[in-house]
């Protein structure tokens, strides 16, 4: 027989060994698709997880203790978010007192500027620098200690608090009264009879020098002086006007 017309035993046996490994591939490929099937969720879970882990290993490699450091810092943060969430108690309590004094919150531009007292005199102090007529001083606590009423060669002049030049309104609530200094001490002076004022209720300045500064707290409720028209109330917590050191807060 001719080499056309023979029978090719070789390629026979040729496709039936590529059947078997057709046929084997399929059942591996069948295995894998199974085993893919029954852990898929945990291989999606482990796929999105991995580029997290790999920029982590990364982030180790190209920078020693970062994931360390990047810990450390989150804590703060966490610590830092706790804290400003407990200041907002106090600030309602800073506003609830405000509204309760008249007083309204400092303006954001008023600056403190710290002077040493330079001369004293009976009712007045002089301090160093050169501060607007009208300015507040104050003491190292923030209690109102006197206004700025002019000046001469050695800085500027300031009649304390409740003294001849330092005609102030202070506020307690909605009452209103001028300050006077009697015997060593701060009053309240020309409160109206029935007030309702007790002891213990904030006092701020309400005109004559800056708005909203802190003066004291009424030491008693108000009693009537003696005209028998209005009532005068005596302060606690005032400012300590023998400092060495005030700040001027300009007007």
């Amino acid at each position: 027989m001719g080499r056309g017309s023979g029978l090719d035993l070789s390629r026979r046996g040729g496709g039936r060994a590529t059947r078997r490994r057709q046929v084997v591939l399929l059942l591996v490929l069948g295995c894998l698709a199974a085993g893919a099937w029954q852990l898929g969720p945990a291989l999606a879970a482990y796929a999105t997880a991995l580029p997290g882990r790999a920029c982590t290993a990364l982030s180790t490699l190209v920078l020693p203790h970062y994931t360390a450091r990047l810990a450390a810092l989150e804590a703060e943060n966490r610590t830092l978010h706790t804290a400003t969430a407990s200041l907002a108690g106090l600030k309602a309590e800073n506003d609830a007192l405000r509204t309760l004094a008249g007083s309204p919150q400092r303006a954001l531009t008023r600056r403190y500027q710290p002077c040493t007292v330079v001369e004293r005199r009976p009712g007045g102090v002089t301090v160093a620098g050169n501060f607007a007529v009208g300015s507040a001083l104050l003491d190292a606590n923030g209690r109102l200690a006197g206004v700025v009423t002019g000046h001469n060669r050695l800085g500027a002049v300031a009649a304390l608090v409740g003294r001849p030049g330092a005609v102030v309104v202070g506020s307690t609530g909605e009452n209103t009264g001028v300050l006077a200094y009697r015997g060593g001490v701060l009053y309240l002076d020309g409160l109206p009879r029935h007030s309702g004022a007790v002891a213990g209720d904030a006092v701020a300045t309400a005109a004559g020098c800056p708005g909203g500064l802190w003066v004291g707290t009424l030491a008693g409720a108000p009693t009537p002086d003696e005209t028998g028209l209005t009532a005068s109330a005596l302060l606690g917590d005032t400012a300590n006007t023998a400092a060495p050191l005030l700040f001027v807060v300009e007007k």
